[in-house]
């Protein structure tokens, strides 16, 4: 129920105030009091981020490094977090400006653009772009044990991705590609 309540405002006038309950929905109390969870990293686990999963290829490596970062900022460690999202980013941007040129380069000058797929490709990428690309330019060219080489190699970066928790979307396209160009070339 309102209820008018009198105040002095500025300029010595008489202000009216109404003022009325407040009602919070239960589930907004609910999501304010609930505690965020904690994640338990110990600082021995934690080297520098150029040190950090260099057992993997680059492209794994990256999307290590991201999941490391989102881990420490949701454990309100944002200064670490930063440092690993910015390796993380060093690497991606590199793949990505590689991924973008060979894209401009393949009409004009298609052996360098394979080049900067290829080297994608062999840092195992985690992104699709470059695998697509360079099997679609192997099989115009008629290569298909490349085409089919670039298949699998996608196959085994998905495989290496999902053991270490990694989503990797595709392998049925790839499998299912490498099953057409095995039939092309029969």
């Amino acid at each position: 129920m309102a209820k008018r309540k009198q105040q002095q405002g500025c300029g010595g006038c008489l202000v009216s105030i109404i003022t009325a309950p407040i009602t919070i929905p239960l589930n907004l109390i609910r999501r304010l009091t609930t505690p965020k969870p904690t994640y338990r990293l110990k600082e021995k686990d934690l080297r520098a981020p150029s040190k950090m999963f260099t057992e993997h290829p680059d492209g794994i490596r990256e999307q290590l490094l991201s999941e490391l970062a989102l881990k420490l900022m949701q454990a309100d460690r944002f200064r670490q977090s930063t440092k690993y999202s910015k390796a993380a980013d060093k690497i991606s941007g590199l793949q990505t400006i590689r991924n973008l040129r060979a894209k401009d380069l393949e009409r004009t000058y298609l052996e360098e653009s394979i080049r900067l797929y290829e080297d994608n490709i062999r840092e195992m990428v985690t992104s699709d772009f470059p695998y697509t690309r360079l099997r679609i330019i192997y099989t115009r060219q008629k290569d298909y044990d490349a085409a089919i080489r670039v298949c699998q190699r996608f196959i085994e970066m998905s495989n290496l991705a999902n053991k270490l928790g990694i989503e990797v979307h595709g392998e049925s396209d790839f499998t299912s590609w490498i099953q057409k160009l095995q039939a092309k070339q029969s």
